[in-house]
């Protein structure tokens, strides 16, 4: 079974996503907040790592940065970056890392499936 780790702030989105990856037989692993979600990624190993741009604690950026900043191979690791900004230097910085980066409102419950199931199954 595929693991995935889902970080979501947003209680109705999290619910959501995460409903949606059980019934798809994923294993899902969900938190709401960056330091959690940066400890989770550095003990464990997932198939896919879903992160909300925006966070409490910590944000994807800091996360990716202090991934980078310890040279970590978890960084090779399949990340989808979910973000509610279209425009915006943060975005910008998120794009360095070469991860795609999914628009939340561009995105309806069938289309996030589609495009885990693209990345977790191939």
């Amino acid at each position: 079974m595929k693991k995935i780790l889902l970080v979501e702030d947003d209680e109705f989105l999290g619910k959501l996503y995460f409903d949606l990856l059980i019934k798809s037989n994923f294993a899902v692993d969900i938190l709401t907040d960056g330091v959690s979600a940066y400890g989770k990624i550095c003990v464990a190993d997932y198939d896919l790592i879903i992160l909300d741009s925006i966070l409490p604690k910590m944000s994807a950026i800091d996360i990716l940065n202090k991934l980078k900043n310890e040279n970590s191979s978890k960084l090779k690791r399949k990340f989808l970056i979910f973000t509610n900004v279209e425009d915006s230097e943060m975005l910008k910085n998120l794009k360095s890392f070469g991860y795609e980066i999914v628009i939340k409102s561009h995105i309806n419950p069938d289309q996030f499936l589609q495009k885990v199931k693209q990345y977790v199954l191939g």
